[in-house]
């Protein structure tokens, strides 16, 4: 299974994204902006797909 977060790098997203990484279940991101996603959830192992608005 894996598991898609929209919103990943608000408050109750990274709390979902750290269970969800906890419980062992990949996780893909969509986030509008990159560069905090990289900084907050990259290095947790995040697969980052990027909002072109």
């Amino acid at each position: 299974m894996k598991v898609f977060v929209a919103g990943a790098t608000g408050e109750t997203g990274r709390r979902i994204i750290q269970e969800l990484i906890a419980r062992n279940i990949p996780v893909r991101a969509l986030v509008r902006d990159q560069e905090k996603a990289k900084a907050i959830l990259r290095s947790i192992g995040i697969f980052l797909i990027h909002l072109i608005s």
